[in-house]
């Protein structure tokens, strides 16, 4: 590539950094600009001049090394972002990458797994310290839909237990935005009992090494880890921290909640991310008074949940 492209790619990197992005998202902006690097140096183009032909030349280069719609698209809306940015600070043209229109997004509904078998791994995890950690990781992602990263961050100070003989707790989450989340009153147990038994512990899910659990929390990457091995030993292979935010969603909105409810709950302020949702849960309505039985077991699990 060249200097004058890895130049302008740096700079818009770093602003993406500067505006918060997350890690992970800069490397996948990193990654698409990648390909369009080398797509503009092996044809010998200038990206400060770069029209429609050649954008759409790209996207069908995309095409022959077998990317999926969704791919395509993120690295062709990564080209027009890169390209807006440059040019309020250098000469140039967007008017090509404005014009190509990406593929559509092709949205798939969300897969569940069985309610029966996250209670069945959360029953599973052994009287240890370990074990307790899990059960309220798990209890906290299922009751309130919240984000790995938000439950990651939640500290014994920020857990109001009640004072009623219901015995459930209230979560105050600081995240995208500030929030209150109830939990069952089986995760509250689980999480006075991680009071109790860890009391140096500055976060609620602490991690682990070879010698025991130490201050530092777990990070994200754990917590997947965590899940693919459930997911092997239960047999559930559509498990992951995610499925228990879908199954959150899904649970409030067969209750009747609106989608603004569940939005705030969440913390979610984009609608489109629901469109998801709704045919998945017209399809658990309708097999709910169904005669027959239901193959999926996402959808058999969420039904049986709403028989009379």
């Amino acid at each position: 590539m060249s200097i004058a492209f890895e130049r302008a790619k740096k700079t818009f990197l770093g602003f993406l950094q500067a505006r918060g992005k997350a890690v992970n998202t800069v490397k996948n902006y990193a990654c698409d600009l990648g390909e369009l690097g080398a797509y503009v140096e092996k044809r010998s183009l200038d990206f400060q001049r770069l029209g429609l032909p050649e954008l759409e030349g790209f996207h069908q280069s995309l095409k022959e090394k077998g990317l999926r719609p969704n791919s395509r698209r993120r690295k062709i809306m990564t080209a027009r972002t890169f390209l807006r940015y440059l040019s309020g600070r250098m000469d140039v043209s967007t008017i090509g990458s404005e014009k190509l229109i990406p593929p559509e997004k092709v949205e798939k509904p969300p897969r569940l797994v069985p309610r029966e078998s996250v209670f069945a791994i959360i029953d599973a995890q052994p009287d240890t310290d370990m074990g307790w950690r899990n059960r309220a990781l798990i209890g906290v992602l299922l009751d309130t839909g919240m984000l790995v990263t938000e439950a990651l961050a939640l500290r014994p100070m920020d857990c109001y237990w009640d004072t009623t003989q219901e015995k459930a707790a209230t979560l105050s989450v600081s995240g995208k935005r500030a929030r209150s989340s109830r939990v069952s009153p089986q995760t509250a147990e689980a999480l006075r009992q991680l009071t109790q038994r860890l009391k140096t512990s500055k976060y609620f899910f602490h991690g682990y090494s070879r010698s025991g659990p130490n201050a530092e929390r777990m990070t994200s990457r754990g917590v997947e880890v965590l899940f693919k091995g459930w997911s092997k030993t239960f047999g559930q292979k559509h498990l992951h921290p995610r499925t228990l935010r879908h199954l959150y969603v899904v649970d409030q909105l067969l209750k009747g909640k609106t989608e603004n409810e569940v939005m705030q709950a969440i913390a979610l302020r984009t609608p489109y991310a629901f469109r998801v949702y709704r045919p998945l849960i017209q399809e658990i309505l309708e097999k709910a008074v169904a005669p027959v039985g239901i193959e999926d077991e996402g959808t058999q699990a969420a039904a049986e949940e709403v028989r009379p």
